[in-house]
Parts: structure tokens; C-alpha cells; sequence
């Protein structure tokens, strides 16, 4: 991490090889196998369902999910989905296309920056360093907001940066183009778009002591151009749903922040954990890389201090929240991996510097972790019957051996070679034989298991073994949730579904939960648990009751007291058939 000239450069021809060959390792990782699997509970299942009903209404401002009013989150990235419905169709691949593109984007963004600090190399080893840790990787091949909010976060701080720091006298076209991906990343997710880059532009500030640098970040006219990004739909969705007002600003955004109030409720060393586990064997390299960059602090250059108050800010910002989730502090592992990338360019430079040891002795620790897999996978093939019952165990719903042993093969083989590779870069000290076994550990790993993944994902952790289940049985019923929710159920049944609830928390909505607490009359979706039997016996249409397995008494209690018999849905749901009113 330590400042490095730009003497004994690589050639020229060797830098766009690289290049090359790190562009197509991001498109390959990124867009192999995307739409693979079902969307999971609950947050795949509900975004797609939001974006969903936009792309059918048309509705960009007030997003609804299951025909209900959804305000806990802003509608941009709803929208972003939605019209990825509305080019490709609906499915997984185009449900997941925005984050991926979102993430593409950041990276774009990222070899930006590195190529104008640090060069071509070091820019091509960053993007792969970044996407190749498990954080990043996961979250941009899912149904969420927080890669697309990274990208914008991340816009707002390089050329916030870059404006202020990059030549010798300021710009004010990249501080308009930071203050507007300041506003963007408030449209995406409210009031954390704009104080996390906030945050960290001012401490780097403070720390350079640069005259002028606060003033002219605050400039009138960046702030002006903020609001006029996220006024108009903040006034236009409050004139919409005047209760948006309070619990956009007060329940939603500080009493989660200062209360936990979302139930993420965790202790203050919860992301020292997530830190080192997201960014995998890479993470092995960071406490030592740290210290070396502290001892050689003088000779760093500005834009490796923005890495190291970047990292920082956000992991006490969020530290301090009393409401915490793995993915706020995604926007770190972009500002370490390019710190990471500047440490192995270094150790590629000089292969007997103390930045090369560096590389040597993580990648030695990461080696011998593969090493134990590699052991535990062969152990597996030789006695397939224990394998098998420890896979049985830990995947009760996985029945193919086939199967398991098929991965296991495959498992063992990649991380095989990766055991090799590893020991090759330590016997023979070569930078870029050691960054190989780190870049391709992810995919060999991930996609060695995925069968696994998509095999006994499809009943516990998605609807759409259910939804298939509930088409086959009658495309015409009317489904009904008793006092359990099925967040995906919407979108692979393509309508909606009534949820029999005393106060709505099953569909993990807090504006839902918010204003049914407040509510006179409730949806046409929701049925209050009270209410529920004289409104079922009043039903002209024939009504599907589902429950979990788990919960089959509430279906059995209803089948009973009509003279009908349950009906096994899929392993984890059962449901019965009540016919309209006056059809039994």
C-alpha cells in the first residue's frame, strides 16, 4: 500500500494484456450463470415483486408491493428494474440485470481513478481484486439496492476527489458531477446516499488541511444541484402520501439509525467479522499491508490516504448504527481492494520488497485454508457414504448423491489446482502467480457448489416451487397467506396474493406495518386476522389457504371445519381448496 514510482513500468503491450484479460474476468464472473437461480427470500422476492408492479402500472413514484403502498425504500431502483422487465422480460437474469450493470459500472469507475493515480497495471489488477471478493461478487448478482447505491456513493467520492485533488487547481465540472451522484445515491436509499461520501470528503479534508477545500465542496451551487435532484420526487411522493413526510425522516431514517428499529440490531464489532469473511484470501493481505502503509504514512500519496479515511469512515458510520446488515459497508471493500491492488503492483515491481513478502506470506495462509478443503473434498471421495450423510445433514432437502459426488469431484480438482498455484508462488516468490490463486478462488469455489445451491434452493429459500405448485393445482384460485408471507409469491404468480395478519409484519415492511397501525380501513389485500372467517365464508371465488408445513395446523382447523381434506403443496407448504360461497 506503500507509494511506488513509476519506474520499471511494465511494457506497454504486457499492461493491455492484462487489461484484457481483467475486463473479460469481470464480464465472465459477472454475467456467467446470472438469472441461475430463483429469487430469494425475502429481498429478491420482494424487490422483483415491487419492480413488478411498477412495470405493469406504470406507477414510478409511489411503488406498491402486492397492490399495497412500498415506501421503506425510494422508487429509482425499482424503476431500474422495471424497465429491465420491460426490455428482456420477466425473469431472474433481468431482475438481477440492474445490480450487475450497477457493479459493472463501478468498476468502470474505479479503473478511472487507479489508471489516472497509480497506471494501467494496477488499474486492471484493482477491478479483479474487487470483483473477486465474496461482498461484492454476491451483491451484484442479487435483487437489491446496495451495488447501484455503491455505484453512485462511489462516483460522489472519486470525482469529489478528483475535483479537489487531482490537478493543481480544482474543477468544477467533476464537483457538479459529484453532487449529482450525491443526489442519485439519496434517490436509491434516503438520507445514507448522501452521508457516507459526506462524511469522508470531509475527514479527508480535515486531514489535508487544504484551504478552501470545505468551502468549495459546500459551494452554493453543489448544494443546489443536490436538491434539485431529490426534490422534486421528495415533495411530489410527500404531496402523494403526506405520512411520508414523518416516517421517511423520523421512523424510517433515525429511529433506524438510533434504535434498531428495523430489527438488524448488532454489537459494535459486528462488521470487523463481515470485513475479513467478505473479502476472502484478499483480506489475509490487509493487517499487514495496513501496518506497512502506517510506517511509510510520509510517502503515501493523497489518493491512498482517501483509501485508508474511506475504509475507516464507513465502518464506524455504520459501526455506530444501532441498525446494522452486511451490505451497508460495501462501498469499503471498493476503497480496500484498491489498496490491496496497489500493494500487489508494488510486490510485482520488486519481487524481494517488503510489499512482495506481503503478498507471499497471505497468499502462504490462504494456500494452506485450500489445502484443508482440498483434504476435507478428497476425505469425501474416498468414503461417499459419510460425505453423504454429512451433506444429508446439513441440506436435508438435497437427495441426489449423484449430485454431491459430482461436486465434491469438481470441488476438489479446482481447489487441486489452486493448491498448486499456491505453492508454486511461494517456492518460486511470484507476485503474479499468488494474485492468480486469490482472483480465481471465488469462481472456482462458488461455481463448484452451485449445483448444490440450485438444487436445494427451491422449496426453503424461494417461491417458486410454490407458485409452480399453486398453477398446477388451479390457475384461477384465489391464494390466501394465513398469518405467513411468501415474499416472491407475487412475482411468479403475477398477481397478488391476500395475507391474513393482525398487523402485517410477515411481509417485513415497515411502512406497511407503519400504516396499518394507523389505518381505519385496511387493503383489499390484507384481511385482519378477527375478520377472517366471516370474510372467507363470504368469498364468491374458490380460495387457496396456504400456511408453512410448519404452521399446518391453521390449515387443518380450516379444512375441518368445512368438511375438506389438506393438501401438500411442496415440502415446506400446505394449503386446502375452499370453494365459493355456496359451491360446497
Amino acid at each position: 500500500m506503500t507509494a511506488v514510482s513509476r519506474e520499471n513500468a511494465p511494457p506497454k503491450r504486457a499492461s493491455r494484456v492484462l487489461v484484457l484479460a481483467a475486463w473479460v474476468y469481470v464480464l465472465v464472473t459477472m454475467f456467467a450463470w446470472l438469472g441461475t437461480l430463483p429469487l430469494l427470500e425475502p429481498d429478491e422476492g420482494r424487490n422483483a415483486s415491487v419492480a413488478a408492479e411498477m412495470a405493469s402500472s406504470g406507477a414510478w413514484l409511489v411503488p406498491t408491493y402486492d397492490g399495497n403502498p412500498y415506501l421503506d425504500k425510494p422508487a429509482f431502483y425499482f424503476r431500474a428494474v422495471a424497465l429491465a422487465f420491460d426490455a428482456f422480460g420477466r425473469s431472474e437474469f433481468s431482475a438481477r440485470l440492474p445490480s450487475a450493470l450497477a457493479g459493472l459500472a463501478t468498476l468502470l469507475l474505479v479503473f478511472w481513478f487507479v489508471r489516472l493515480h497509480h497506471g494501467l497495471r494496477t488499474a486492471a489488477v484493482a477491478i479483479v481484486v474487487i470483483q473477486s471478493t465474496p461482498m461484492f461478487f454476491g451483491l451484484e448478482r442479487v435483487v437489491i439496492m446496495d451495488m447501484q447505491l455503491a455505484l453512485f456513493v462511489c462516483a460522489s467520492i472519486l470525482t469529489g476527489f478528483e475535483a479537489e485533488y487531482g490537478q493543481p487547481t480544482p474543477r468544477r465540472g467533476l464537483f457538479v458531477t459529484s453532487a449529482v451522484c450525491t443526489g442519485l445515491a439519496t434517490l436509491v436509499k434516503g438520507p445514507v446516499g448522501f452521508l457516507v461520501p459526506g462524511f469522508v470528503l470531509v475527514a479527508l479534508a480535515l486531514i489535508e488541511r487544504r484551504k478552501g477545500a470545505l468551502r468549495r465542496l459546500f459551494a452554493p451551487l453543489h448544494i443546489a444541484l443536490f436538491f434539485a435532484v431529490t426534490l422534486p420526487w421528495f415533495v411530489s411522493l410527500c404531496l402523494a402520501r403526506p405520512d411520508f413526510l414523518y416516517y421517511g425522516l423520523v421512523y424510517e431514517s433515525w429511529q433506524r439509525f438510533s434504535t434498531g428499529l428495523s430489527h438488524h440490531r448488532e454489537s459494535w464489532w459486528f462488521y470487523a467479522p463481515i470485513l475479513f469473511v467478505g473479502g476472502m484470501g484478499w483480506s489475509l493481505l490487509v493487517p499487514e499491508g495496513l501496518f506497512r502503509a502506517w510506517r511509510a504514512r510520509a510517502e503515501l500519496f493523497r489518493a491512498d490516504r482517501l483509501l485508508v479515511v474511506w475504509g475507516i469512515t464507513v465502518s464506524v458510520f455504520f459501526s455506530l448504527s444501532s441498525s446494522k446488515l452486511p451490505a451497508y459497508v460495501l462501498t469499503a471493500f471498493v476503497a480496500a481492494g484498491i489498496g490491496i491492488a496497489r500493494l500487489i503492483d508494488a510486490g510485482w515491481r520488486d519481487p524481494q520488497g517488503a510489499a512482495a513478502g506481503i503478498v507471499r506470506r497471505g497468499t502462504g495462509m490462504l494456500t494452506l485454508l485450500l489445502a484443508i478443503v482440498f483434504a476435507v473434498g478428497l476425505a469425501g471421495l474416498l468414503r461417499p457414504d459419510a460425505a453423504a450423510h454429512l451433506v444429508a445433514r446439513a441440506v436435508p432437502d438435497l437427495q441426489d448423491l449423484d449430485l454431491v459426488h459430482g461436486v465434491l469431484l469438481a470441488l476438489t480438482i479446482g481447489v487441486g489446482v489452486l493448491v498448486a498455484m499456491g505453492a508454486f508462488a511461494w517456492v518460486r516468490r511470484r507476485t503474479d502467480a499468488a494474485f492468480l490463486v486469490h482472483a480465481l478462488a471465488l469462481p472456482i469455489l462458488g461455481w463448484s457448489v452451485l449445483p448444490i445451491l440450485r438444487a436445494s434452493l427451491g422449496e426453503r429459500r424461494t417461491a417458486r416451487s410454490l407458485a409452480t405448485a399453486i398453477r398446477e393445482l388451479d390457475a384461477d384460485v384465489d391464494v390466501v397467506a394465513l398469518a405467513a408471507w411468501s415474499s416472491g409469491l407475487p412475482f411468479y404468480l403475477g398477481r397478488n396474493v391476500t395475507l391474513v395478519t393482525s398487523d402485517g409484519v410477515q411481509t417485513r415492511s415497515n411502512y406497511l406495518v407503519y400504516t396499518l397501525a394507523r389505518a381505519q380501513d385496511w387493503p383489499a389485500t390484507m384481511v385482519e386476522t378477527n375478520a377472517f372467517v366471516d370474510w372467507l365464508d363470504a368469498r364468491p371465488r374458490p380460495v387457496l389457504l396456504i400456511a408453512p408445513t410448519a404452521d399446518r395446523d391453521r390449515v387443518e382447523a380450516q379444512a375441518r371445519r368445512r368438511g375438506l381434506e389438506p393438501i401438500q403443496l411442496t415440502s415446506s407448504w400446505c394449503g386446502v381448496v375452499v370453494p365459493a360461497r355456496g359451491g360446497r
